[in-house]
């Protein structure tokens, strides 16, 4: 639950229909740092697909990543530079909700911005059942403009959409 005296409401969006994103724009400078809750599924079958974020429309090979995942058996760690999207959520699928938190910190400064998440997912593994894993992302977008625009949605290039009651919430942290 978020903390009313340092957290406050920008603005939420739960899907009446499906969509194949979810976007916040106008964001105010008057924050020092932003904080996004993401809760949704896919409409598709299958195993399901990783949740991006991309900042002021900007679709350049400008982020970069580092990853850890665990699923209570194993572990895996993964970077990688010049992508055209931050990841936030290592799997969404169509049964089971997935959860992701951001925090976007010194989103209006001049400086590269760094954001970290965490999620807690449900997958399928090649047909033989359900797993859950849990994983934490940290991102950087390589660029100083202030962050006036977030884009939530399934990896960029992929069929997915987000399924109706699909809830994305940002706050402004005081």
């Amino acid at each position: 639950m978020p903390d009313t005296s340092t957290e406050v409401v920008i603005a939420s969006q739960t899907l009446s229909s499906t969509a194949s994103s979810i976007t916040f724009s106008s964001i105010p400078a008057t924050y020092t740092d932003l904080r996004i809750v993401f809760t949704g599924l896919l409409t598709t079958a299958g195993t399901g697909d990783t949740l991006a974020m991309r900042f002021n429309s900007d679709a350049g090979a400008n982020y970069s990543r580092t990853f850890i995942q665990g699923d209570g058996s194993a572990a895996i760690s993964s970077r990688a530079t010049a992508q055209e999207y931050g990841l936030i959520a290592g799997q969404i699928a169509n049964f089971n909700p997935s959860f992701a938190g951001v925090d976007i910190f010194s989103y209006a400064g001049t400086t590269f911005k760094t954001f970290l998440s965490q999620s807690a997912d449900v997958g399928t593994s090649g047909g033989s059942g359900q797993y859950g894993d849990v994983t934490s992302f940290v991102n950087l977008w390589r660029s100083t403009a202030a962050i006036t625009s977030v884009q939530i949605a399934p990896r960029y290039g992929s069929s997915g959409t987000f399924a109706i009651g699909t809830t994305a919430t940002l706050y402004g942290i005081l």
